[in-house]
């Protein structure tokens, strides 16, 4: 079913129509937190968020990795500085993924099912990339990941 999507993906694109028409964007019944955002390693956490305006809108998609609690991983992340981020928003952890691939398609289940649910969001880029063979199997090895942990595979 994931790689039926992508194709469905690539085609609207190439005809500039939205990109998720199915149920896979859309979540595959996804609850946002379902697994929650507890810490999976206590170590080294990989955590999507987003940032919201003032009104509490989403604005933005993005993710964090590195050590700490996932709190920690974000607070780090804004350090560093993020063009995205303006007075007034509020940052929030949104899920933990216990690996890379995982968090990199959920950062793409997120970013798609926002805008979905139609939030304008300035991320300048989908997170993942279908144009090419090989991006296009890397981005399903992603996603794959991403439902493999949240269907506890």
């Amino acid at each position: 079913e994931v790689r039926s999507h992508i194709e469905k993906c690539r085609q609207n694109r190439k005809e500039g129509l939205p990109n998720s028409p199915c149920k896979t964007h859309r979540g595959f019944g996804w609850e946002f937190g379902r697994r929650g955002t507890e810490s999976t390693t206590g170590v080294w956490e990989r955590t999507p968020y987003v940032f919201k305006d003032a009104k509490g809108e989403v604005t933005y998609v993005g993710r964090a990795s590195g050590p700490g609690t996932p709190e920690q991983v974000l607070k780090d992340r804004l350090k560093k500085g993020h063009d995205h981020y303006k007075d007034g928003m509020t940052p929030e952890i949104v899920d933990v993924q216990p690996n890379k691939l995982a968090s990199q398609g959920a950062e793409e289940v997120f970013h798609q099912g926002f805008i979905d649910q139609g939030k304008k969001l300035t991320n300048v880029d989908p997170p993942l990339s279908y144009d090419r063979a090989s991006r296009t199997e890397s981005s399903l090895q992603k996603l794959q990941a991403f439902f493999d942990y949240y269907y506890g595979k």
